[in-house]
């Protein structure tokens, strides 16, 4: 980890007990960020041409560091598929390929300097991102007139042809904000629920992030996310899942449950795949559990996730 993403790092862990439980966020460890990017972002050497015009967003993007991983990637391919990569090439890429939406004010800003510094940009030229890293309810994004309104942004960047328009995104990567209905104000429940379809039952707000994830993909475009492994067996999901099972193919189910990869009290498992009404006739599935005792069968490893890489 470099010392951009220790800056961003360093900015999510000082939200306070108050700010986690408001926002919904949790610690991201490192691997997880690394491992998503590169699964959904996979496909990007093989299609270099598409480099200039892909778009990626992150719906929940805090301090940025999905976006942080996302802008290392593409510089990576940019540099192997032309041969050179300089500012010019950074600041298109930051322009024109990556998307941010947060709630938090705070954290957009801090997003914005991340990237600026990451791209080795000077801050004094954020203005040009304004309109990629926004703040604002990133669920009000597919209805638009039912929802919270996205702030200091106008309904033509979240219209047809706009910004954050329907089917206009390649990959969606992130953590979402896990909220439960109950903790939700009224208002903004009532809104979800008769937005979303979903939205039934005692739901988690995270889980309507997939649901979004099909309004805003591209046909055969990619989510990854980090969510609630209850998705896979509670009765309040089952309507989650066969959202997922019709409107996307899942490709790879990662069930972290049994770590302690989160110190927060959630089941997190890793969840991706791609917009297409045609299912992967395989889904690869890893449970991966954390062992203390040494056994026969055990692998020792600082980075489980590596494990699958394998």
């Amino acid at each position: 980890m470099d010392l951009i993403e220790s800056k961003a790092r360093q900015y999510e862990q000082n939200y306070s007990d108050r700010d986690h439980k408001r926002l919904g966020t949790h610690y991201t460890p490192n691997a997880i960020i690394d491992y998503i990017a590169k699964r959904v972002l996979r496909p990007l050497p093989e299609h270099p041409n598409s480099l200039r015009s892909i778009r990626i967003l992150d719906p929940a993007c805090g301090s940025g560091l999905f976006l942080l991983k996302a802008y290392e990637i593409l510089a990576d391919c940019w540099q192997r598929a032309n041969g050179s990569f300089d500012k010019k090439d950074a600041k298109h890429i930051l322009e024109n390929c990556l998307f941010g939406i947060d709630i938090d004010k705070r954290a957009v800003s801090a997003t914005k300097t991340h990237l600026l510094q990451k791209a080795s940009l000077y801050e004094s030229d954020s203005a040009f991102l304004d309109k990629n890293i926004i703040v604002g309810d990133a669920l009000s994004i597919a209805h638009p007139s039912t929802l919270i309104p996205m702030h200091n942004h106008t309904t033509d960047e979240i219209s047809p042809g706009g910004i954050f328009s329907k089917h206009s995104f390649d990959c969606v990567i992130g953590n979402p904000p896990y909220v439960r209905i109950q903790n939700t104000p009224s208002e903004k429940r009532g809104r979800y629920t008769s937005s979303y379809t979903t939205a039934t039952g005692r739901f988690d707000v995270s889980t309507l992030f997939i649901e979004l994830s099909e309004y805003l993909l591209k046909e055969n475009g990619r989510f990854g996310f980090i969510v609630s492994n209850k998705v896979l067996s509670t009765a309040g999901a089952k309507g989650l899942r066969m959202f997922l099972l019709a409107r996307f193919s899942i490709e790879e189910i990662v069930d972290l449950s049994d770590t302690k990869l989160f110190a927060a009290a959630v089941l997190p498992m890793i969840l991706i795949a791609s917009r297409s009404g045609k299912n992967c006739n395989r889904i690869a599935y890893s449970s991966i559990t954390e062992s203390h005792d040494i056994t026969a069968s055990a692998l020792p490893t600082d980075n489980v996730l590596h494990l699958l890489d394998n």
